[in-house]
């Protein structure tokens, strides 16, 4: 017999063997002592019986279980402090009378509600045609929504003004209102890692378009 043939015929009865044990599912229960007698290679301890193998993979099923378990109560634990941060950040937007009134409640807010010690409300209104053309590529960035990660050097200058060295990954929020860019709410943090591009944006989008309306109503001059 070839050794293709001989091959084939073990893989025959391997799929044999374990279609037999998955159909009868008290095997085991007939035959406890192969539990036992049964052994199976380890990396660390060379063999072990079928009975450890199983106590083994239970344990790790258990814990692989824990660490997921604290990963979702941690995400739950962060989604509640942003949910609460968004709503101070929405009172303190309400509560303004001016446009630089909110710029200045914003940050304080970012500050104070969301630890972040470097944001700013950039608003188209006030920037010159030249800075507008600077920034186009952060524009094209902001077409499909807020955008987390890293900037280029130039492109962090023009949004906050001073010296980026600290500002290692940024939150950019567009805010828009009847489809036109009114301005960039930008908070950025000195962690490279804190604003990744998967993070959820459902409520900073909800208190972005709070802030549009706001905007739009000083820009309209309903309130000084």
């Amino acid at each position: 017999m070839s050794e293709s043939n001989t091959a084939s015929l073990l893989a025959l009865d391997e799929d044999l063997i374990a279609e037999y044990l998955e159909s009868n599912p008290d095997f085991f229960h007939r035959y406890p002592e192969l539990l036992i007698r049964l052994r199976l290679p380890h990396g660390e301890r060379g063999s072990v019986s079928l009975l450890e193998r199983q106590l083994e993979l239970a344990r790790n099923r258990h814990h692989n279980l824990e660490e997921e378990i604290t990963g979702l109560l941690s995400v739950a634990a962060h989604n509640e402090q942003v949910a609460k941060a968004c709503h101070q950040l929405g009172l303190e937007a309400l509560a303004a009378t001016s446009i630089d009134q909110l710029i200045a409640r914003l940050g304080e807010g970012v500050r104070i509600h969301l630890g972040m010690e470097i944001s700013r409300l950039v608003l188209c209104s006030r920037l010159a045609e030249t800075q507008h053309k600077a920034l186009e590529t952060v524009y094209a960035r902001l077409e499909k929504g807020p955008y987390f990660g890293r900037l280029t050097e130039d492109e962090k200058r023009m949004l906050l003004g001073h010296s980026p060295q600290r500002a290692e990954s940024l939150a950019l929020m567009p805010i828009a209102k009847d489809g036109k860019l009114l301005g960039i709410w930008v908070i950025a943090s000195p962690d490279a890692g804190h604003f990744e591009p998967d993070m959820d944006a459902l409520l900073i989008s909800q208190l972005c378009d709070l802030l549009a309306l706001r905007i739009a109503t000083f820009s309209h001059g309903r309130l000084r």
